[in-house]
């Protein structure tokens, strides 16, 4: 967050990247980062769901189901793709921009967080108040 970079103290981010990847590595560190992964992971879930959801409830062909999900694992799964096949033809002539790439997702990386959990729970929260409310 800001208020930490003007004090002088490491983002988030980086603190726990160091945990995870310094000689001060430890199981703990590494359980508590795969909890928080997992829950962010579990938030951002809920979209696909619904998606596989509304593609079952289109009462289309299996075909047609499996090829729109198919699809959409494929637009999702692309930039990871892409950015190991860069990394693999290009080499180290990719450790500058991945650099600078990891230095923006250091800087900004608290507040995307939080984003990311705020609007997953404006969404869960409309969807409860929906069900509780409209029925």
């Amino acid at each position: 967050s800001e208020k930490r970079r003007t004090s002088g103290q490491a983002d988030r981010t980086h603190v726990w990247r160091e945990r995870v990847l310094g000689s001060a590595s430890s199981a703990r560190s590494v359980v508590l980062l795969a909890i928080a992964a997992g829950t962010a992971e579990l938030v951002t879930m809920l979209p696909y769901l619904a998606a596989i959801a509304m593609i079952t409830a289109a009462g289309l062909p299996a075909v047609a189901s499996a090829s729109i999900l198919a699809g959409y694992c494929l637009i999702m799964a692309m930039p990871a793709v892409l950015l190991l096949c860069g990394r693999v033809v290009a080499g180290n002539r990719l450790d500058k921009p991945l650099r600078r790439v990891d230095s923006l997702m250091s800087r900004y990386g608290d507040s995307a967080m939080g984003w990311v959990f705020g609007i997953a729970g404006f969404y869960l929260a409309g969807n409860a108040a929906a069900v509780l409310f409209v029925n």
